[in-house]
């Protein structure tokens, strides 16, 4: 999508001292052509360390995932004003909602000359179209503030761009700022199964061809041998903790008895003494935990997960990591110290 001529970004700089021209902004994005940028800047003609960005960068979910991606301006001097629009694949990504956010010594004193949000912008692309500009006496701001919170539904495995466009920075004098431009990505994967092992954090990579891991939830030795019952967030993955290691816990790992990895009946979630085959020692953690009940810690700060082989890795804040190749086995720990966990597999 080619970026707008100089005049157009004119008026949206004179939009932050002069509120009239908000109608100007009825004129951006009005076509449904490919989203491209140009690579040349014709605005600036100083060096800047200014930057409109996507955070995080890079974004690995599940289908039927919900997360959450920043639009942040950094490094910035005098800012007084600014637009963007972002584009994604509206068949593998649904945006839900998507929040302004202003520097918080602004408090009320902005004015939000668009916002507008739609996952049928085209046929390929959804957008979110923001402009926003000061008010007296707000003062002009420096450096880094989140300029929007975007969130997200995953929609189908694939990979889509978040792609910055159209961005402006203005000054105090209606001038532009000038800046650097780092879009995202996001990939969704098929969640393929689960697996929910002993407190010391030990699992086996499953024989399904998975590509990343998702730890969706923490606990301690008492939450042993809770696999049923929840409510599980992916469909096609039906047993689920809720907490309590009851009757239907052991009536669950009961009926795999005697199957090994492979077999057409398999549950890996039954497979609580991770070896890859559901035996009386998983039974007897059932009957070591039954009555046994608590609340999972869904705090995924401070993890770490080492694999076969001994590479370390750190978790993304919503608990995804791309699985090493040829790893076979992982010990999950947080702090230093091995927990327990619910780890869910997926795959591209």
């Amino acid at each position: 999508m080619a970026r707008m001529a100089r005049s157009k970004a004119n008026l949206f700089l004179s939009a932050i001292l002069v509120t009239s021209l908000l109608i100007t902004f009825g004129l951006f994005g009005a076509t449904d052509k490919p989203i491209t940028r140009q690579a040349t800047r014709a605005l600036a003609q100083v060096q800047s360390t200014a930057g409109i960005i996507v955070d995080p960068s890079t974004t690995l979910v599940l289908k039927g995932a919900v997360f959450t991606i920043n639009v942040k301006i950094i490094n910035v001097s005098n800012l007084c004003g600014w637009q963007f629009e972002l584009y994604w694949s509206n068949s593998v990504l649904n945006c839900t909602t998507a929040a302004i956010q202003t520097p918080p010594e602004w408090q009320n004193n902005y004015y939000n000359f668009s916002h507008s949000l739609n996952n049928n912008f085209n046929a390929t692309h959804g957008r979110l179209l923001d402009a926003v500009a000061r008010l007296k006496p707000a003062p002009p701001f420096n450096g880094s503030t989140t300029v929007a919170t975007v969130n997200f539904g995953a929609l189908q495995a694939g990979m889509t761009s978040l792609t910055l466009d159209n961005d402006e920075l203005g000054d105090w004098l209606a001038e532009p700022i000038a800046h650097t431009v780092s879009h995202g990505s996001s990939i969704v994967y098929n969640p393929v199964c689960a697996m929910k092992t002993l407190a010391n954090g030990y699992f086996y990579i499953p024989s399904v061809n998975d590509t990343i891991l998702k730890i969706e939830l923490l606990f301690n030795e008492t939450l042993v041998a809770d696999q049923t019952s929840g409510v599980s967030p992916y469909p096609n993955i039906t047993k689920w903790p809720n907490g309590v290691v009851d009757i239907y816990d052991a009536i669950f790992v009961q009926g795999h008895l005697g199957q090994q990895e492979g077999n057409a009946n398999w549950e890996y979630m039954a497979d609580v003494v991770a070896d890859k085959v559901i035996d009386i020692y998983d039974a007897i953690k059932v009957g070591n935990h039954y009555g046994n009940s608590g609340t999972y810690d869904t705090n995924l700060t401070s993890l770490s997960i080492t694999f076969s082989g001994g590479n370390t890795f750190t978790p993304d804040l919503n608990g995804y990591i791309q699985i090493p190749q040829n790893a076979t086995s992982f010990t999950v720990y947080r702090n230093g110290s091995q927990t327990g966990a619910l780890v869910v597999f997926g795959k591209g």
